[in-house]
């Protein structure tokens, strides 16, 4: 979320396997609990998290070591940061794809890639906003200010600025006077591409034009990023969860993606004439909720936000068997930015609901195939107008989020007599599943566990209640089940 733009709608941006278990009975309040045993290609696909905050690229130093130790210490694997096209230039560089050009400032990006770096964080690197000399011709005079950078981004200059940045995080680029820099090996192409705020045209009349400007985009800058090393990863930039109808500001997710891979229809998926198919590594999307909790589906069927990514991989999957991808192979779904807020921001829910929600969101965003969810934002805006999504108040006290986002426990009934147990574990060791009785925690299950690893076991049994899961010393929060 770029900060000073408002709340999502507007804008937004600042940016593991087990074993089967052995079936186990135990007495709980006179019902008998059954663990039953758990598919092994379910629990290991894996789940890295990370965090995308605007003030990881602080000017205080303070500030950024606050922030990436806090993301480091609650579980983190990646972070997400800006690498704004529009203000990484100063003017036009004579020589731009040398990282050394006069006309570059990477000052804000090599601090935070360092920072991130030092605690062994993977670093994703969003681009957006094309600099005015980059603007295609036609820009309307009375474009909103909140749209700058967006007007037909010219696809050959960003070819020429990705290689400049993936050049300069290479992992053998050195500054002069300075150390070597880190490597990036994640790059995502834009950011909400299907908000006009990022990029416009998004209709002519109620014709969509959206998603052919940002496929001209994707494809330059996936070129000029593997032209640097073939082994980076190219995102398509995080699509943004809702739309308007036709010929109004934002284009709907899914509606946006079918374009950009070619297809049409909305229940039979056919392929369209696409003269230069989309070129990118991984499908990112925003599954961002303002309905309510992460359960609640989007009203209309070509929005997206956090129980619909199902609707996204529909159509990726259906492209990639079509071939309308130029990609070959499967392409994995990152959720590149999530979020809700909680108290002391106006509707919002309390902490301890905030927390569930955000447990129950990365196991339902893991139940859709995504591989990788960042959360923004690590801590609290000072601006209490402005978002309340962190897992740290803006003094750095943790929020009950702050353990449900590093130890995410859940339970889901998945008929009346089974419940399906899933965490994300922070630590190896031996991790226990207890339900609360009248005589205390009772211990339901014991596991050899990897820290990192997804944690699925089912219990047979009817009965609600109290249940949390023990690592060692530290405890998930409680989840109450009906």
């Amino acid at each position: 979320m770029r900060r000073g733009q408002g709340r999502w709608g507007r804008t937004s941006f600042g940016p593991s396997r087990r074993r089967a278990l052995a079936a186990t009975l135990c007495l709980a309040s006179a019902v008998v609990l059954g663990v039953l045993p758990t598919s092994s290609a379910s629990a290991a696909r894996g789940l890295e998290t990370g965090f995308g905050e605007y003030f990881f690229e602080s000017e205080d130093a303070s500030e950024r070591t606050l922030l990436f130790d806090s993301a480091r210490e609650a579980g983190a694997g990646i972070v997400r940061l800006d690498a704004s096209w529009r203000q990484t230039v100063r003017s036009q560089p004579v020589a731009p794809r040398d990282p050394n050009d006069l006309a570059y400032d990477f000052s804000r990006i090599d601090a935070a890639a360092r920072e991130a770096d030092a605690r062994g964080l993977d670093i994703l690197l969003t681009v957006h906003s094309a600099p005015v000399w980059a603007e295609g011709p036609g820009r309307p005079a009375n474009q909103p200010d909140d749209y700058s950078g967006s007007w037909r981004p010219d696809p050959g200059a960003l070819t020429d600025f990705a290689i400049a940045l993936a050049t300069r995080y290479s992992g053998g680029f050195t500054p002069p006077g300075q150390p070597t820099l880190p490597r990036a090996r994640y790059y995502e192409a834009w950011n909400e591409p299907n908000l006009p705020n990022f990029i416009t045209p998004q209709w002519e009349g109620t014709t969509p034009t959206g998603a052919d400007v940002f496929r001209a985009v994707l494809n330059a800058f996936y070129d000029g990023v593997k032209s640097v090393r073939q082994d980076n990863v190219v995102v398509s930039g995080g699509l943004a969860p809702y739309g308007d109808p036709p010929g109004e500001r934002r284009t709907r997710p899914v509606a946006f993606i079918r374009d950009l891979l070619c297809l049409q229809g909305r229940k039979q998926l056919k392929p369209t004439s696409c003269p230069d198919p989309a070129r990118f590594d991984v499908l990112a999307v925003h599954p961002i909720n303002t309905s309510g909790g992460p359960g609640v589906e989007a009203i209309h069927p070509d929005d997206a936000s956090s129980a619909d990514i199902d609707r996204v991989g529909r159509v990726l999957r259906a492209a990639e068997r079509k071939n309308t991808i130029a990609t070959a192979g499967r392409h994995p779904i990152w959720a590149t930015e999530f979020w809700w807020e909680s108290k002391p921001q106006g509707n919002a829910p309390k902490p301890k609901k905030h927390a569930r929600w955000i447990a129950d969101a990365l196991y339902r965003f893991w139940k859709q195939g995504v591989s990788v969810a960042i959360m923004f934002q690590v801590r609290d805006d000072p601006d209490l107008n402005f978002l309340q999504a962190g897992v740290l108040y803006f003094d750095a006290k943790r929020k009950p989020a702050f353990q449900a986002f590093r130890f995410p426990f859940v339970l889901e009934r998945t008929s009346g007599k089974r419940l399906r147990v899933w965490s994300k574990v922070p630590d190896s060791g031996k991790l226990k599943v207890q339900r609360r009785d009248k005589g205390g925690w009772r211990r339901l299950t014991r596991s050899s566990v990897r820290a990192g690893q997804i944690y699925t076991t089912t219990l047979r049994t009817e009965q609600g209640g109290r249940y949390r899961a023990v690592l060692g010393g530290e405890k998930s929060l409680v989840w109450r089940q009906r």
